[in-house]
């Protein structure tokens, strides 16, 4: 196994450093790629990764877990809403009406739908949505793919049946909109109005079971999984929400025996309380598992839910991703996620963050001008940044000089550069922030170089 592991990396070094010596050659004259340089970067990595590694494409190599996501969900049960807004929903059973509707703050309608369409873009399968986020059912891109969710029945409402029976009110709902997919807490699965409207659903039914790791459905479902079938109304996939004792290490292995014990598909939808959902739904992304659930930015209550960016780059790095993924929209989705959160996107933030591809430290600057793939394990253009390049207390001569030279200020030697560079820490330091592009032509004209350039 280890051997394996060591080819591998050595494989997959390969095509890193093929790619390095690519990028290499395209910024000999700028740290910047063109649309169409960054594309042909892209394509020959996920080309090469696919030789190696395999594609997702069917019957080419490994598959791929399919992505529910729960941003508009979860944006919904965090945010209250205006009378405008809801009055333009369409028309759903009076119990599922939200309360509040006085309340100040509200969600633009027209924002979700965008970032609906854009989420379906980056790599979104499946749309999760709840008795709640019903009165929003209209932002979802037509032909979408949605899963309703049922949780406990702690949060559920009673409603009269058209037989004058008492029903839960996402009974009612499903009928009438007749969603493809359900996912029915287990709770809520052994009722009987529930096994009797599942022996005649014609769309997959998910059975939600929380626990700490894998390994323990195993007990949950010898309980349950045979009654469900005597019944007739027997899951078709598996839910396993929770794992927060789960070694992310052991959840491909766990998930593959557990397909094969009870031959179910299976559903992971770790909460994020430990920081390791995303490491999680990673390791089963390669077709482990059959759906993993997952949120923008980790959104969600009780610790959140595995980053979909996160998901869908690590996925591309690791395995060589080649579905129809547009990552190049992800910083168009995060304005959107920021404005409707009224959150600012933290600049540090992986794959999203406006500052994860800007640089001040000297030697990783040096570094970076000469070989990008040191620092960077996939080219900015992909997520749609650029290279930063910073001037501050920590920049060395060759981000000076690179500066000076997009500033096209001439004449200055790498010795002469010293003095300036010694101002430029100082006002860094003063300022406590790295300098702007003007502030160093500021300080450029204090030594003469730009009368210097503009006079020769």
């Amino acid at each position: 196994m280890k051997a394996g592991i060591n080819m591998e990396s050595s494989m997959r070094a390969n095509v890193k450093d093929a790619y390095s010596k690519k990028a290499g050659s395209m910024k000999a004259d700028s740290i910047k790629a063109s649309p169409t340089q960054a594309a042909s970067l892209k394509a020959d990595w996920v080309k090469a990764d696919s030789m190696i590694f395999g594609s997702t494409k069917a019957g080419t190599g490994i598959g791929r877990a399919k992505i529910a996501d729960r941003t508009i969900l979860e944006l919904v049960k965090s945010n209250t809403f205006d009378a405008s807004n809801v009055s333009n929903a369409p028309n759903v059973p009076d119990s599922s009406k939200i309360n509040n509707l006085n309340n100040l703050n509200s969600v633009n309608r027209e924002n979700l739908r965008q970032m609906a369409r854009l989420l379906g873009r980056v790599g979104a399968d499946i749309y999760e949505i709840d008795a709640a986020s019903l009165k929003f059912i209209d932002v979802f891109p037509p032909q979408s793919i949605l899963l309703f969710h049922v949780p406990g029945t702690e949060e559920r409402e009673l409603t009269k049946s058209a037989k004058g029976r008492d029903e839960p009110e996402s009974l009612e709902i499903l009928r009438q909109y007749q969603f493809p997919m359900v996912a029915l807490d287990i709770k809520e699965y052994v009722k009987p109005c529930w096994i009797d409207f599942c022996r005649h659903y014609s769309g997959e039914v998910m059975l939600e079971i929380e626990v700490g790791r894998i390994s323990e459905a195993e007990k949950v479902l010898s309980i349950y999984l045979g009654y469900l079938r005597f019944k007739g109304a027997s899951p078709s996939c598996l839910r396993l929400k929770g794992l927060e004792k789960q070694e992310p290490w052991l959840a491909s292995g766990d998930t593959a025996r557990l397909k094969r014990k009870f031959g179910l598909e299976i559903c992971l939808s770790p909460v994020d309380t430990f920081a390791t959902a995303g490491a999680i739904c990673v390791e089963v992304m390669n077709g482990a598992a059959d759906y993993i659930t997952t949120s923008f930015c980790g959104k969600g209550e009780k610790g959140g839910w595995a980053a979909l960016e996160e998901i869908i780059l690590a996925s591309y790095i690791l395995y060589g991703a080649t579905w129809s993924s547009e990552t190049q929209v992800l910083r168009e989705v995060s304005r959107i996620f920021s404005r409707v959160t009224r959150e600012p996107i933290p600049p540090q933030k992986p794959v999203i963050g406006s500052g994860i591809f800007r640089c001040e430290s000297g030697i990783h600057a040096d570094g970076l001008y000469k070989n990008p793939s040191l620092y960077e394990p996939y080219p900015p253009e992909l997520t749609g940044h650029q290279r930063e390049i910073v001037i501050g207390k920590h920049s060395g001569i060759a981000s000076l000089l690179h500066m000076f030279q997009e500033l096209k200020i001439g004449g200055l030697e790498r010795d002469q550069a010293r003095e300036i560079l010694a101002k430029v820490r100082a006002k860094s330091v003063e300022l406590k922030r790295f300098l702007y592009p003007e502030e160093v032509r500021v300080i450029a004209e204090e030594f003469g170089y730009w009368t210097k350039n503009g006079s020769g």
